[in-house]
C-alpha cells in the first residue's frame, strides 16, 4: 500500500507521525521485577528492587504489547485495519488510511479526518508530527527531511 499514491490520487494532505516513547504507554503485561547490583543502587541512593509498571524498549514482548496497545487506540477512533495488511488501517468511509511501521506512522485522508485522528491520537500518546514541506518522497518511502 502507497500512502503517498493513495495521497496524489484523491488530492489529500500527507503526515508522518512519531509515537514519543511509544513501549513506554504499555502496561507491563506481567509482573517484572528488576534488581539492581547493591553497591549501585546504594551509590545512586535507590532501592535495590523495582517493579516495572510499564514495557520497557529491549523487553522482549516489548513490541507486541505495543502493537496490541495502539490497535486498541486504533479501534477506539473508529478505524479498522485491512484483513491482507494489519499495519494498514482506514475508517469506514475510506476518507482517511494509515500505514504503521513500529512507533511511525504514515497517514494520508481529508483534511477534516486528519486533523480528527491526530487530534485524537494526541490525547492517547505524545507524538511528533510532520507534514508538508518537512516531507520528502522517494521511490514510495517516507524519508524524513534533516535540518
Amino acid at each position: 500500500i502507497s500512502i503517498p499514491a493513495l495521497a496524489q490520487l484523491n488530492g489529500w494532505s500527507l503526515k508522518v507521525l512519531d509515537v514519543k516513547d511509544a513501549y513506554l504507554m504499555c502496561p507491563q503485561p506481567r509482573e517484572v521485577k528488576v534488581t539492581l547490583y547493591q553497591h549501585l543502587a546504594q551509590r545512586l541512593g535507590v532501592q535495590h528492587d523495582w517493579m516495572l509498571g510499564r514495557v520497557l524498549l529491549g523487553q522482549r514482548e516489548g513490541a507486541a504489547e505495543w502493537f496490541s496497545n495502539l490497535k486498541q487506540t486504533l479501534k477506539e477512533a473508529n478505524l479498522v485495519p485491512c484483513t491482507e495488511a494489519p499495519t494498514v488501517w482506514s475508517n469506514k468511509e475510506k476518507t482517511v488510511a494509515l500505514l504503521i511501521h513500529v512507533d511511525d506512522i504514515a497517514m494520508t485522508g481529508t483534511d477534516e479526518e486528519l486533523e480528527k485522528l491526530t487530534t485524537f491520537l494526541k490525547t492517547k500518546y505524545k507524538v511528533a508530527i510532520e507534514e508538508g514541506a518537512r516531507l520528502n518522497v522517494s521511490h514510495g518511502l517516507w524519508n524524513r527531511q534533516r535540518n
